[in-house]
């Protein structure tokens, strides 16, 4: 967003863009939403799953249709939000229940929901390391002040992830 007000303001254009919830996690964005209503009626309408197509060739043709795999980082977020926000989601996923049974880690059903579980407890064992993985996905230096900020809603997002994994259970599974 820095990057495009730099370009805003390059072009001329006297605005600048602002994210009033970049400190909110997307569980409390759903909690703090002013017409809840809308949102969950809406919600199952909107697409976060970053490989909604990948079953349009599967040879059982009623499995053909664009929907949330519900296991990759996009869906499990917003699981993870819509759960945190409302208590409960209602948006169709190809992997409905993740109690139903263990899921296998070697397969991509399960690598993204392994990787959370690790990521997750290595945060517990080290807390002071969260300071360190908000600058993961890329640099921070636009924001200075705002570290605690976003060290506080990366752990707050992670819990709501803790929150809809607790008790699935993710693991190699060996045929046989």
């Amino acid at each position: 967003m820095a990057r495009f007000n730099e370009l805003l303001q390059g072009l001329g254009i006297p605005a600048q863009l602002e994210n009033p919830h970049r400190h909110q996690t997307k569980g409390e964005m759903v909690d703090t939403c002013l017409d809840k209503e809308f949102l969950r009626t809406s919600a199952k309408l909107t697409m976060s799953c970053s490989a909604e197509g990948k079953h349009r060739h599967d040879r059982d043709e009623t499995r053909r249709k664009v929907q949330h795999c519900g296991h990759c980082v996009p869906c499990l977020i917003r699981r993870a939000a819509l759960l945190a926000g409302f208590g409960s989601d209602d948006t169709e996923y190809w992997l409905e229940d993740l109690h139903a049974k263990a899921i296998d880690s070697s397969t991509a059903i399960g690598e993204h929901i392994r990787a959370f579980q690790f990521a997750l407890a290595r945060l517990v064992a080290h807390p002071g390391r969260a300071r360190r993985d908000i600058h993961q996905p890329g640099p921070l230096y636009d924001h200075p002040n705002d570290l605690n900020d976003y060290e506080g809603v990366y752990v707050r997002g992670m819990q709501e992830v803790a929150e809809l994994l607790e008790d699935v259970e993710a693991r190699p599974i060996k045929d046989g």
